[in-house]
C-alpha cells in the first residue's frame, strides 16, 4: 500500500492489526440511485480486520452524500483512525454500537485532524459497528 494523504479507518478484532484487508468492491455496478462518483460510498463487511477508506479513488468525497458501512466480525471492534478531514461542523462520521441507524452512537467526528491529533480508537462492546458519513452542499476534504 502506498503513503497519501488519504485517511484510513483500520478496524480489528484487537488493537493488533494483523491482516489488513482492503474492501474495493469488484467490479463496481452502480445502484439506480447512485452515481458513478459514489462507488465507494458505503458497504458491508464481515471480517476481524479491515481498511476502510473515504474516497477510494483520491481527492476529495463529493458534497451531499449519505454513507453508511456496516462491520461484523467475531468479537467486539476496534476502529482506529489514522487521520480524519472533514468540514468543520458541516460533514459528519458517526460510529454507532450496533449495526442499525438506532443503535448507540459512540462517536461522533468532524473538522480536520492530523495525524498528531486524530481520535483515539472507538471500540464496541457488540461485535457489529455502523459508519454514517454525511455531508453538506458547500464544501469538501479529504475524507477518512
Amino acid at each position: 500500500m502506498s503513503e497519501s494523504s488519504h485517511i484510513f479507518t483500520v478496524f480489528s478484532k484487537s488493537l493488533q492489526i494483523g491482516n489488513i484487508i482492503e474492501y474495493v468492491p469488484w467490479p463496481p455496478e452502480p445502484t439506480s440511485n447512485q452515481s458513478e462518483s459514489s462507488l465507494d460510498c458505503g458497504g458491508e463487511y464481515n471480517s476481524s480486520s479491515g481498511i476502510i477508506r473515504h474516497p477510494l479513488g483520491g481527492g476529495n468525497y463529493q458534497n451531499n452524500e449519505n454513507c453508511t458501512w456496516i462491520i461484523s466480525a467475531a468479537k467486539y471492534i476496534t476502529i482506529t483512525f489514522v487521520s480524519f478531514d472533514t468540514q468543520t461542523r458541516r460533514d459528519y462520521l458517526y460510529v454507532r454500537d450496533g449495526q442499525s441507524m438506532s443503535s448507540a452512537v459512540i462517536g461522533i467526528f468532524s473538522g480536520t485532524r492530523v495525524p498528531s491529533s486524530v481520535p483515539g480508537p472507538v471500540k464496541t462492546t457488540t461485535t457489529s459497528a455502523h459508519l454514517h458519513f454525511t455531508t453538506d452542499y458547500t464544501e469538501t476534504r479529504t475524507g477518512f
